[in-house]
């Protein structure tokens, strides 16, 4: 089916998502290929929730903690942006966002 509605729907409503929300989200994406290079006809059309959900993770991460997402949370977080990221850098703000957010305090 057409995902496009929901694809743009959760571009808007991004940077309300929770932790969870948020690593749940990218994960499911990741692990069903809908990310550009996947060799799908509409990779493109989804770098703009991939760039939303980025800017989201990192603000979370940053403003809330690590803890926020806990330990798995942040793993699903960093696999599916580095898998999403398609051979390129996956979004630097969210790496470091997340790398403080593993050091313990």
């Amino acid at each position: 089916g057409d995902l496009a509605p929901l694809r743009q729907q959760t571009v808007v409503l991004a940077d309300t998502l929770g932790p969870r929300a948020i690593a749940s989200t990218a994960h499911a994406l990741a692990r069903l290929g809908h990310f550009s290079g996947a060799g799908t006809s509409d990779g493109d059309e989804w770098d703009a929730l991939w760039r939303a959900l980025g800017v989201a993770a990192a603000l979370r991460v940053t403003e809330e903690g690590g803890a926020a997402f806990g330990p798995q949370g942040l793993s699903l977080t960093a696999w599916a942006f580095a898998k999403a990221s398609a051979g390129q850098a996956p979004p630097q703000a969210l790496l470091d966002a997340i790398a403080v957010s593993a050091i313990p305090v």
